[in-house]
C-alpha cells in the first residue's frame, strides 16, 4: 500500500520533491503539508493505518534526491 501512494506522487516531480523534503523533515511536518494536497493523494494517505503512513515517510525519506 505505502508504495502505490509513493507511486502517485511520483507521478509529479514537483509534488515527489515536496514530499520527500517533508517526510526527512518528520512525521509532523508531513502530515501537515499533506493535508494541503489533492484530495486523491491525501485521501489515500489518511485512508491508510498508522504502519502505512510510517512507512510512506521513511519510503520517501530515503530517496536520494
Amino acid at each position: 500500500m505505502a508504495e502505490k501512494i509513493v507511486a502517485a506522487l511520483k507521478k509529479s516531480p514537483k509534488l515527489l520533491k515536496s514530499a520527500r523534503g517533508k517526510a526527512k523533515e518528520g512525521k509532523d511536518a508531513f502530515d501537515t503539508w499533506m493535508g494541503n494536497q489533492n484530495i486523491l493523494v491525501r485521501a489515500a494517505y489518511w485512508a491508510a493505518d498508522g504502519y502505512v503512513q510510517s512507512e510512506v515517510i521513511d519510503l520517501l525519506a530515503s530517496m536520494v534526491s
